[in-house]
């Protein structure tokens, strides 16, 4: 069996040869990259969109851009084009001799507020290497915007162990985004992306976190349910809370389930056109216990119209 086995392996090793030549192949090998070319390029990353407050200070975005060749320092050319007006950068990206990173900082200061706008910064291709891991060119999406009272005194109500309690919800116009100020009166605020939805086929929306959020994925990577932990960024730590301030016994963890793929079911939502929505909990307390809760809030009619 044994000489069968290395006679049938050199049969097809002779025939591989003959199989990857023909006078029919229409092979043609690339362009060979010069020598003294930078082979600059913007490395892949997850996503191009940002977003600030007027009141930052600071509303650079800061791209990061690599070279495959690092000898001698070189001035690569920038061309930002943009629909819009106040998108600025420097004319060039500089590397030192033997840098191999730099970054390039765009300022959205002068784009038009309350709405989001792309921009394009690119390289020209005399600096670049087409055969890079990354792009010569990348799309950015900015928003400039404030946060304004939107509903006012939402009632926040849980079902046991704490009484109601009242916070504001504040949006972000140009976007989807809310904040509610005191989350559940731990004394954090959280903000929240709102799904874009259809009138006519749901009245749900999902939210998804946007701040203090620690996604459950991070502890349990093969669990497949869409949950995160309330978490406080600031410190790196978990809030411990009551939320009246007077109920006992504290949480000390809150997990928030967002949403199950499989069963279709949304575990927190707002309802925008009923002026409420769920967030769904399973809290541990603590006095060692743990339960499944929902926390259901409602509101006036908002101050504008978000959705």
């Amino acid at each position: 069996m044994k000489s069968i086995y290395k006679l049938a392996f050199a049969a097809i090793a002779f025939t591989l040869p003959l199989a990857s030549c023909s006078d029919d192949d229409d092979y043609a090998p690339g362009e060979e990259v010069a020598a003294d070319c930078p082979s600059v390029y913007f490395p892949q990353q997850g996503s191009y969109s940002y977003t600030f407050t007027s009141d930052e200070a600071d509303k650079n975005i800061n791209l990061k851009v690599c070279r495959l060749n690092s000898v001698g320092a070189v001035a690569v050319p920038v061309t930002i084009t943009s629909d819009v007006e106040g998108f600025t950068g420097p004319a060039t990206i500089e590397f030192a001799d033997g840098q191999t990173e730099a970054v390039y900082p765009l300022s959205c200061d002068g784009i038009p507020r309350q709405s989001e706008c792309d921009v394009t910064v690119s390289i020209p291709e005399d600096f670049t290497n087409p055969y890079a891991e990354g792009t010569s060119m990348v799309s950015v999406k900015s928003l400039v915007a404030d946060w304004e009272l939107w509903a006012p005194n939402a009632l926040f109500e849980f079902s046991y162990y704490y009484a109601s309690i009242r916070s504001d919800i504040y949006a972000m116009r140009g976007t989807r985004r809310l904040k509610i100020e005191n989350f559940l009166g731990s004394g954090l605020d959280l903000q929240v992306n709102v799904e874009d939805i259809d009138r006519n086929v749901t009245s749900y929306a999902r939210m998804f976190p946007l701040n203090n959020a620690d996604p459950y994925v991070n502890y349990y990577p093969d669990d497949a349910f869409d949950c995160w932990y309330f978490y406080d960024e600031a410190t790196g730590d978990w809030p411990v809370w009551s939320p009246d301030g007077i109920g006992t016994p504290q949480i000390k963890f809150a997990l928030c389930y967002g949403y199950d793929a499989s069963s279709n079911y949304k575990y927190t939502y707002i309802l925008p056109f009923d002026n409420s929505g769920s967030f769904t909990f399973e809290f541990s307390y603590s006095d060692g216990t743990s339960g499944y809760d929902y926390v259901n809030f409602s509101y006036d009619e908002p101050l504008f119209e978000m959705f």
